[in-house]
């Protein structure tokens, strides 16, 4: 077959980031950008919303970078001006100022999300007790579709356990944590009595053989351990 009649096709994800206060300052300038096209937003940095703001119909992720807003009533409001809610599938949040009170809104509004990544979130353990005595957790628990959760080093332990009541259509848990705090995790999960059952894959990233042997004994008896 001649090589000349080859042909490749390469996509990349629009993204497109907002930060620096104001919308104007985001970069690639608004001007130059498809609005259509972008179905990617990062937020960095504090962002303020105006009566004129930027619309992306589009975006089915979104990631939150050293984000803050401590001025800002309701994120979810903020949000919905920049992008519909409803359409979000992904949600990464990696900033430390962000609480988990914020993010349980933002997933009241966000129904549809099926990704959750956790790097980074500011979440004392009360705040997660009480948050799930509230009617709106009730809510969140019975209408999430979140099927996929991973959880990075500078996630709170603690709060592993509200993750897994929180989001009943969970498949696949992956933790990316030190030693220590798997163990930990574990050691909750045993004392919270945690139910599994509707978790088919729970991946421990960054362990060795000798971490795997300890962690079998707190699994259910159903799981298999592999390693990959």
């Amino acid at each position: 077959m001649s090589l000349c009649n080859t042909k490749y096709a390469f996509f990349r994800s629009k993204h497109y980031t907002l930060h620096n206060w104001h919308y104007q300052d985001a970069y690639p300038s608004r001007n130059d950008i498809n609005l259509h096209s972008i179905n990617h937003i990062s937020i960095r940095d504090e962002i303020e919303t105006k009566t004129n703001s930027i619309y992306f119909p589009n975006v089915t992720e979104l990631t939150l970078l050293d984000y803050s807003n401590e001025n800002v009533p309701s994120i979810s409001i903020m949000l919905d001006r920049i992008m519909p809610l409803t359409n979000l599938y992904k949600l990464s949040v990696h900033c430390r100022e962000f609480s988990i009170r914020k993010l349980i809104e933002l997933l009241y509004y966000s129904p549809n999300i099926h990704t959750l990544i956790i790097n980074s979130i500011s979440s004392p353990i009360q705040d997660s007790i009480l948050i799930q005595q509230t009617q709106t957790f009730r809510k969140i628990v019975n209408k999430n579709k979140i099927k996929n959760i991973i959880l990075k080093e500078n996630s709170p332990v603690q709060n592993i356990p509200f993750f897994i009541k929180l989001c009943l259509q969970l498949q696949q848990l992956t933790i990316d944590m030190s030693r220590i705090d798997v163990l930990l995790f574990l050691q909750l999960n045993e004392m919270c009595n945690i139910d599994f059952g509707h978790l088919s894959f729970l991946c421990f990233l960054n362990t060795d053989e000798f971490l795997g042997k300890e962690i079998v004994p707190y699994l259910p008896s159903t799981y298999i351990s592999k390693t990959i």
